[in-house]
């Protein structure tokens, strides 16, 4: 047995992930003391290593018992011990890489400008998979209140020698000495295996789109989890790393046994994003194809030799207050300055068209006046 190491200025992993990590690892349970350690067992050659494990943080020689732990490991797995301890500490979560591949990406690097967007299209891409995990939409014009406590748990790092983002997706948070869960996924698990599932699905059909030109293939793929938020999240990620294309890596964590086979590595050529463009613009289309809304015209403008005039309508949808741009021709037009004048609410239908956070109604059916009195 090599010496153990020193972790006094380490960061030691918590007895929940250490668990998680021996038990995905082979390791077995040949002592149990209720409240205090654990002995686990492994089989090198005919010979059995053992360790034990203290069952509390702090409990006295916790640190001693870590470091001799990690010694025992290194040399079953005959990698340093400072690689273990990170997979220890990552034992709870699936791993998600996203990579862009440019000149400058290669190495390590990207303009300080496009860090902030290259970020927020990773959030956007994790928020797309985990709100079609319960739910199947063209467009998501929010986020749930479970997708929004999945994403406070997941972290983001860095990976050294490469522009690319390391996401950790947490999944049994509260596992104890338990056999991994065969049984269901995590909502977390749910999320990375709805991204890699629905990732592949989308370079299937960007390529059958390529080749036959038919944008509505993708109107089908909506049921398995495409949707617009998707398509854009890919596309501005693309176009962070200077539109040379993305790819995308899944480790699934083996604290829970995976049902089902799911792509682990996918690659993202810049041909697909015009293509994905098109298809987040029809999959927006979808969405609203008949809404009815109300609200107080804002303002209201018209060229002296124009018949049409745009009219901007302050309205609430899906609970929050948007500005919505509508073009009208009188004499609805004319309905809208006077409302406008004497700050009276309208109704009015058409064709909502959502692009990024900007709002249109389009092919307007109705609009009136309502009576406010």
């Amino acid at each position: 047995m090599i010496a153990p190491p020193n972790l006094s200025n380490i960061i030691l992993p918590p007895v929940n992930k250490i668990t998680a990590y021996l038990q995905a690892n082979g390791w077995k349970i040949s002592l149990y003391e209720e409240s205090k350690t654990t002995v686990w067992t492994h089989t090198l050659d005919e010979e059995d290593l053992e360790v034990i494990l203290p069952l509390k943080e702090n409990l006295r020689g916790y640190e001693r018992r870590i470091a001799e732990l990690l010694s025992a490991l290194s040399v079953l797995e005959e990698r340093p011990y400072t690689e273990i301890l990170t997979d220890i500490h990552n034992s709870l979560s699936d791993i998600i890489k996203v990579r862009l591949d440019s000149y400058l990406t290669r190495q390590g690097t990207i303009p300080i400008k496009e860090s902030t967007k290259f970020s927020r299209s990773v959030k956007h891409l994790i928020e797309s998979a985990a709100s079609a995990v319960n739910d199947s939409r063209p467009y998501f014009a929010q986020v749930s209140s479970e997708v929004s406590k999945y994403l406070d748990k997941v972290h983001i790092g860095h990976e050294k020698g490469s522009y690319v983002a390391v996401i950790f997706s947490p999944t049994d948070q509260n596992r104890q000495l338990t056999i991994p869960n065969i049984n269901s996924d995590s909502f977390g698990r749910k999320a990375v295996k709805k991204l890699a599932t629905t990732i592949s699905l989308i370079c299937e059909i960007s390529e059958e789109v390529l080749k036959n030109d038919d944008i509505d293939v993708f109107v089908s793929g909506v049921e398995h989890g495409i949707s617009a938020n998707m398509c854009d999240a890919i596309v501005d990620l693309d176009d962070s790393g200077h539109q040379n294309g993305l790819e995308i890596l899944v480790n699934l964590s083996s604290t829970e046994q995976a049902q089902d086979l799911i792509p682990r590595k996918i690659s993202l050529p810049h041909k697909y994003m015009p293509v994905l463009k098109a298809a987040a613009r029809r999959l927006k289309s979808l969405s609203y194809q008949d809404v009815q809304l109300r609200g107080k015209v804002t303002s209201l403008s018209r060229p002296t030799d124009s018949s049409v005039g745009k009219v901007v309508l302050q309205s609430t949808f899906e609970g929050k207050k948007r500005d919505i741009r509508i073009c009208l021709e009188d004499p609805w037009y004319g309905q809208a300055v006077n409302a406008h004048q004497s700050r009276l609410t309208v109704s009015c239908q058409g064709h909502l068209v959502i692009e990024k956070q900007s709002f249109s109604l389009e092919s307007v059916k109705k609009f009136e006046i309502l009576d406010d009195r």
